[in-house]
């Protein structure tokens, strides 16, 4: 195909160019450059969402470019040094374009974050320019992060290096054939299930509705059973961007919910330091010596919680400490 014969297909070929070359710009921190690939108009608009952020809207050019010399000047923007485009979609109409496509961005200590992008670019004066510029967080990935998103079925979406390794390890988990699974089948059902109780309200509109009925996002603990030992195992299962999360640290995070349990309950400050130690995957023998006390008392103590929260046993105890909150 002779492309200087067909206008849309050299439009798109330009289009892409100019995308990436505001990408670049804005890597290399070169705030003309970066500015050039703009419309300069009351009508550009800069929208970003994100994790935690939420949705922040700029309007207008004067906005905008004020908001990239502060980001440029302070060395507050993103901190990536690559950024990938894919599946990048381009529809042109005269003098007006839209282009979406997924981008991934790499910084120098491994992290990544996924996004879905758009752009409307306007012909100034014969020359592509973007007059609209909109991402969305898809996912985010810390090398030190924990835990590994799936679908319904377990079979893994993304994961770490860290988390690869701290699977293999992990007392409850394993990956088979590019599935998360329980280490025992007598657990995998309980996984199994939450992975589709999980996806069941994955949408937004379910999300939405869940949220709005509980206070908070959807975070279910799956309490998966006792070793060989009588520690428990377990991990937590949530939803965030869109996907199953399995956070897999043992006893890392749950701090805001043993305090909240401690004053539901009216926890001792022992006993909530027993129940700290059993949250961490701990038995009550590893416990006792942990908390330096022995293991009558240990049990003791044991015992006058399970009178507070109303239950009989270490698996039940845990899985109601780590759903409060």
């Amino acid at each position: 195909m002779n492309i200087a014969q067909n206008p849309t297909t050299t439009d798109e070929i330009v289009i892409k160019a100019v995308i990436r070359e505001e990408t670049d710009a804005f890597i290399a921190a070169d705030l003309e450059r970066w500015a050039a690939c703009w419309v300069h108009s009351e009508r550009t608009h800069d929208v970003m969402i994100a994790r935690d952020i939420g949705c922040v809207v700029i309007k207008g050019w004067d906005k905008v470019y004020a908001h990239m010399c502060h980001a440029f000047e302070t060395g507050a923007g993103c901190g990536k040094n690559t950024f990938t485009h894919s599946n990048m979609s381009i529809s042109v109409t005269g003098d007006m374009a839209w282009a979406t496509f997924d981008s991934v961005a790499t910084g120098t200590s491994g992290e990544t974050i996924e996004t879905f992008e758009t752009r409307v670019l306007e012909r100034v004066q014969g020359h592509w320019r973007i007059a609209y510029s909109a991402f969305v967080h898809l996912t985010q990935s810390m090398n030190t992060e924990r835990r590994v998103a799936v679908d319904r079925e377990g079979q893994i979406i993304w994961i770490t290096d860290p988390t690869r390794d701290a699977i293999a390890n992990h007392p409850g988990l394993t990956i088979s054939n590019g599935r998360l699974r329980a280490a025992r089948p007598a657990w995998d059902q309980t996984l199994q299930d939450a992975f589709r109780r999980a996806d069941a309200l994955s949408g937004f509109f379910e999300q939405f509705g869940y949220i709005a009925e509980k206070g908070r996002a959807f975070r279910c603990p799956v309490v998966l059973g006792e070793d060989d030992a009588g520690g428990i195992v377990s991990c937590i299962v949530a939803l965030s961007d869109g996907l199953i999360y399995v956070d897999i640290g043992m006893g890392e995070n749950f701090s805001e919910q043993l305090a909240i349990a401690t004053a539901i309950f009216g926890l001792s400050p022992a006993q909530s330091d027993l129940v700290n130690e059993i949250l961490s995957g701990k038995t009550v023998i590893a416990a006792a010596r942990a908390l330096k006390i022995s293991e009558n008392t240990a049990r003791t103590q044991l015992s006058r919680v399970f009178d507070k929260t109303g239950v009989n046993s270490q698996p039940a105890l845990v899985r109601i400490l780590m759903s409060v909150g």
